[in-house]
């Protein structure tokens, strides 16, 4: 599972650098429910909710990170842009 939810993440990285959100998004929840707690997905899609959806999801994103591991800077970091 966590290879098939790795390919998920990089489809719709793919995507995303293509400007398809749609399809992005798409991937990026796909991948979410095979690995929930995959921290450098839910970096990526922090980013891609900040960047393009909806600061407040991107905010419940990096606070899901901190509860996972509290000793995640990058979360404290993206947090604080926010």
């Amino acid at each position: 599972m966590i290879k098939q939810s790795e390919n998920y993440r990089i489809i719709a990285n793919d995507f995303l650098e293509q400007g398809n959100i749609i399809k992005a998004q798409k991937f990026y929840d796909k991948a979410l429910v095979l690995v929930p707690n995959n921290i450098k997905l839910l970096y990526d899609l922090g980013y891609f909710y900040d960047k393009y959806i909806n600061i407040d999801k991107a905010f419940k994103i990096y606070n899901r990170i901190l509860e996972i591991d509290n000793k995640e800077a990058g979360a404290y970091y993206a947090i604080a842009t926010i």
